[in-house]
């Protein structure tokens, strides 16, 4: 069951099946802000596509080593395997340098995408503090503008994951456009099954990228929502047809 901040359910038994594209900046972000939503989809029989930007050697701080392409598209692998997903990467070379391409460059490489995959929902990351995070913003609303190319699309809705509580993405408010997507404990399970996957990224419990910040997340959603474990979403554009 999907519901509105405003108590409003929204089914989908009546349309044709789904089609989700879930747009994400980086191997991970999907899966931390909608990978509940990601695995219900799948296990409904319906399409789901993780369309990840970039994924290259990144040299990670807390393991104070590089985090070669090959390690992290395992990682991924593993993690839509978990969820049912699908997935393609754009970019090999420019993780954490998407700010230095041109935008227009960015937002053709998803315009194509939206055309072969021919998506009903489309999800896009809400800004942050990281530099990558705000480009795919950025590209996601040009790209996802009301044109022919997006007709067939019912619902399109930023998520939230942990870089979000600081930066741009901190100001969005659940109260004007909020959509709580139920997730159950067999999404929780599974959300948090594919977050193990990145052995690479998930730190400690005291960290925001935590297993457990995860969880508490998706609870406190819940508890926003009157359900037992949830995602929130905020709507930037949901067509009702007649």
């Amino acid at each position: 069951m999907r519901r509105c901040s405003d108590g409003r359910e929204l089914g989908h038994a009546d349309n044709p099946a789904k089609r989700l594209l879930v747009i994400s900046p980086h191997a991970d972000d999907a899966e931390l802000g909608c990978g509940g939503y990601m695995f219900r989809t799948a296990k409904a029989g319906d399409a789901v596509l993780n369309l990840v930007v970039a994924v290259g050697d990144v040299h990670f701080a807390h393991l104070g080593r590089v985090v070669t392409r090959a390690e992290r598209i395992a990682e991924l692998d593993r993690s839509m395997h978990v969820l049912g997903a699908e997935r393609r990467v754009l970019f090999n070379s420019r993780d954490r340098y998407l700010d230095s391409m041109p935008l227009a460059d960015l937002v053709t490489a998803l315009e194509v995408t939206i055309s072969g995959f021919r998506p009903t929902e489309i999800l896009i990351p809400l800004p942050s503090s990281h530099q990558d995070h705000e480009a795919v913003f950025r590209a996601g609303v040009a790209a996802c503008r009301p044109s022919s190319l997006t007709g067939s699309v019912q619902l399109i809705a930023a998520y939230e994951y942990s870089a979000t509580s600081w930066g741009a993405g901190s100001a969005a408010d659940a109260g004007r456009g909020g959509l709580y997507v139920e997730i159950g404990e067999a999404g929780l399970e599974a959300k948090l099954e594919a977050l193990r996957c990145y052995k690479t990224q998930v730190r400690d419990d005291l960290h925001c990228w935590s297993l457990e910040a995860a969880r508490a997340r998706a609870k406190m959603r819940g508890l926003e929502s009157n359900l037992d474990h949830a995602e929130l979403f905020h709507v930037m554009r949901l067509i009702v047809r007649s």
